[in-house]
């Protein structure tokens, strides 16, 4: 119904939901690209997820097999920031395929960004979009980012200035394997873990 939240119950009569129910999920990392465009084709894959590289060659894979993939639904990638170049290629060659980056790490389990425009985004030509489309985003619900100097204090999301990036959330670790690397929680800040320089 309108407004349920999944896995919480607030009425007797609630239905429990798996929202994967249905879905399929393969691994192509091994199988080579030729195969990957074969498994999406052969199972009916909708969405497509790996470092932009990976992208790129499925996207050669298929214009060099000729299928067109119409069911691919989504691109995402990760790991690197996805060039504006290949946006317009991925466009091209899969037309119906939202073409979308990200970014994470090991701490944030694996999503600390992700590039999905909004609708008043999304209407504008596509030229006049890139610069919204080759972005690594926003955080997901729950994820909060900050940018601070070495002092502690906040700096500005302008694109330009440098700072240290904090991050927390309910999948983002709070602290390394045994303890190895340090400290990383900022203790003035519960949880805001210290995962690099920007």
């Amino acid at each position: 119904y309108t407004g349920m939240i999944i896995g919480e119950h607030s009425r007797d009569n609630d239905l429990e939901v798996n929202p994967l129910k249905g879905k399929k999920l393969t691994n192509v990392r091994a199988s080579g690209t030729d195969e990957a465009v074969r498994l999406m084709r052969d199972n009916d894959i909708t969405r497509f997820l790996g470092v932009p590289t990976q992208s790129a060659e499925l996207m050669e894979a298929a214009k060099r097999m000729g299928e067109t993939l119409p069911l691919l639904a989504y691109l995402g990638a990760g790991g690197a920031k996805r060039p504006a170049a290949q946006v317009a290629q991925l466009a091209e060659a899969f037309p119906k395929a939202g073409i979308a980056t990200g970014w994470g790490m090991t701490e944030t389990s694996p999503i600390g960004t992700i590039s999905i425009l909004p609708p008043e985004l999304a209407a504008l030509p596509y030229d006049e979009s890139m610069k919204w489309r080759v972005k690594q985003g926003m955080p997901p619900l729950g994820v909060e980012l900050k940018l601070k100097n070495y002092a502690g204090q906040e700096m500005p999301h302008d694109g330009t200035t440098y700072g240290r990036l904090m991050i927390k959330g309910p999948t983002i670790s709070g602290a390394y394997f045994k303890g190895e690397g340090g400290d990383i929680l900022d203790h003035s800040d519960h949880r805001l873990v210290w995962i690099g320089l920007l």
